[in-house]
């Protein structure tokens, strides 16, 4: 007959000891990384700057009209007014008349860029004449002015009479439009 024993001494056999020990030492490892973990929900942030620069409102100023003088009726032509007020032409002209480019101050932030406009009528005179057609010559461009204190800006234009252009006081509007870009 054979009896079994139970073996008490396995927790003195360094094999069974190491074993225990890794077993111990990997249930820490696990319950401690439980323990010390944020939980994610799916969910993160960042920041960001955010900022502001606040500039001078840009400004725009008549200074001087444009004004193409005195015209011969009965010659068909063109009248020019250079950025300067030079006038020459092909129509019939006083030349003892005053003549002026229009004169514009814009006054926009150091450094900023504007865009400029211009939206001119044609000139009109008495009841049941014909208007004057103008195209408008400025010295500025259309975009990428830079900005500045009191920049000039000079408008001349050509008029364009017929013949039969109605004796008569003409006028129309120069709208010069700026805006930074």
């Amino acid at each position: 007959m054979h009896i079994c024993t139970v073996n008490n001494d396995k927790h003195n056999n360094p094999n069974y000891l190491l074993k225990m020990k890794k077993i111990t030492f990997i249930l820490f490892a696990l319950i401690t990384g439980t323990t010390f973990a944020q939980p994610n929900n799916g969910t993160d942030n960042a920041k960001a700057t955010a900022t502001a620069d606040v500039v001078s409102v840009i400004k725009i100023v008549k200074d001087v009209d444009l004004n193409f003088g005195k015209i011969i009726t009965g010659t068909a032509g063109d009248v020019v007014i250079a950025t300067t007020g030079t006038r020459t032409g092909t129509a019939d002209i006083v030349t003892s008349t005053t003549t002026t480019a229009a004169k514009f101050s814009i006054t926009a932030e150091q450094d900023y860029t504007y865009s400029m406009g211009i939206a001119g009528t044609d000139l009109t005179g008495p009841s049941g004449s014909n208007d004057i057609g103008v195209t408008y010559n400025p010295t500025l461009s259309a975009s990428g002015n830079t900005g500045g204190t009191d920049t000039e800006l000079l408008i001349g234009g050509t008029l364009t009479v017929v013949a039969t252009q109605a004796v008569g006081a003409y006028a129309g509007e120069v709208v010069v439009t700026v805006a930074y870009e």
